[in-house]
């Protein structure tokens, strides 16, 4: 009978049999991932987490279909399932790299971790599924301040949607937001009361993982700001809002606030304007910040508190440190050994007793 049937695609009904037959373990992923809700952890991060936990059950339905719940988890399960990832190959043919699966295992370590602290059940230790090596990664590309000015100058100032470019270049490079950060901006951080009164001013953004941070803003990029809000004759919350086609002067009724996409379109477009090369992205201006501030005297604590990173460990693999800086290092340091090793001269040596 026809109407005892569920339409469903392939991949779904592979996964309502694997369900069927797991189903206590992807309980215990359900109360892991409500538990990672419960901690506050972002939307993306927890779908993120559903989807590698999904493809781990897959996994284990196939090839270990004893393992019933997270107590039966054993660390030869994890080692395998690396294995079985480092045989498989990922988008353009090319085998998955080792940061992809530290990524998958990583998940994994959180949820045994979940269940050791909020249970009393005698899951696996997180510390007994080995992650694979993985090699610092530098930042492919950074944007240098000479192609910020460039993008900056390259926006028509005669138009309101070319102010409101300018000011979303500068606050960009002069505080190293995130895009994520940068969209989610108010116009009440910024009112015009506050611009250009001092050198230096801060504004409270929301960060990753939805925590708020302190960003501080430069006298040029307040400029920038300031000029693109006093164009501003709409009522939406929103910092930075998108136009509509054709109409540079009149923002989109409703909710304007321009997104990631929006944003990203905007970049390419400046980049095509000044022959700028494809590979520079509008994270790249954080990067080129974190590059910046150490030709600058700034040490690694201050970028972290600019940048936001939790561990210094990130600040660290982060930034890009330049020629002129490992120099400055090299040649301070073999100074100071120089000085440490002279010997003193005979008349400030103690005399004999």
């Amino acid at each position: 009978n026809p109407f005892h049937m569920k339409a469903e695609r392939p991949r779904d009904s592979i996964w309502t049999l694997i369900t069927a037959v797991n189903a206590t373990f992807w309980a215990d992923v359900e109360e892991f991932a409500a538990g990672c809700e419960d901690q506050g952890l972002s939307a993306s991060t927890v779908l993120t987490y559903r989807s590698v936990l999904r493809r781990f059950t897959e996994w284990l339905s196939v090839n270990y279909p004893e393992v019933k719940s997270i107590v039966d988890l054993e660390r030869i399960h994890t080692r395998m399932f690396d294995r079985a990832l480092r045989s498989e190959l990922a988008g353009g043919g090319k085998p998955i790299t080792a940061r992809t699966r530290a990524k998958y295992l990583t998940v994994v370590r959180s949820m045994l971790k979940y269940f050791a602290l909020e249970t009393d059940l005698p899951v696996l230790s997180r510390d007994r599924v080995r992650l694979p090596k993985v090699p610092d990664q530098l930042p492919r590309a950074f944007a240098k301040p000479e192609d910020v000015q460039l993008l900056v100058d390259s926006c028509d100032t005669s138009t309101v949607k070319g102010r409101r470019d300018r000011a979303i270049l500068g606050l960009f490079f002069a505080t190293g937001m995130r895009i994520a950060e940068l969209c989610s901006l108010d116009r009440s951080a910024f009112p015009l009361t506050r611009l250009g009164v001092a050198d230096v001013i801060d504004a409270r953004v929301v960060g990753k993982g939805t925590q708020p941070r302190l960003i501080l803003v430069g006298r040029d990029a307040q400029h920038l700001v300031g000029e693109m809000l006093t164009d501003r004759g709409d009522n939406d919350p929103a910092l930075f809002v998108h136009f509509q086609k054709g109409n540079p002067t009149d923002a989109h009724q409703g909710d304007a606030r321009i997104g990631p996409r929006g944003l990203q379109k905007m970049f390419q477009k400046r980049l095509a304007a000044v022959g700028l090369p494809e590979e520079l992205t509008p994270h790249s201006l954080r990067h080129g910040l974190a590059t910046n501030l150490p030709e600058n005297g700034a040490d690694l604590r201050q970028i972290q508190g600019v940048l936001g990173h939790k561990n210094i460990a990130t600040t660290q693999i982060y930034t890009h440190l330049t020629t002129k800086t490992l120099q400055g290092g090299y040649l301070k340091r073999t100074q100071l050994l120089v000085v440490a090793r002279r010997k003193p001269k005979r008349a400030d040596r103690w005399p004999c007793a």
